[in-house]
């Protein structure tokens, strides 16, 4: 599998909004397409939480 390093271009850990004050454990922020944001769980929440 070959992975390109693009896809890893703009990808911040525990990035913080200070003024809102909320954490995200990934944030992928892309100018041209999208915003993904990745929620890491240390156990099982269940299919409805997701």
């Amino acid at each position: 599998m070959e992975t390109e390093i693009k896809y890893f271009e703009n990808l911040f850990t525990s990035f913080t909004i200070e003024q809102i004050g909320k954490e995200f454990d990934l944030i992928k922020i892309d100018m041209d397409t999208l915003v993904l944001n990745i929620e890491l769980k240390s156990e099982d929440v269940g299919v409805e939480a997701i």
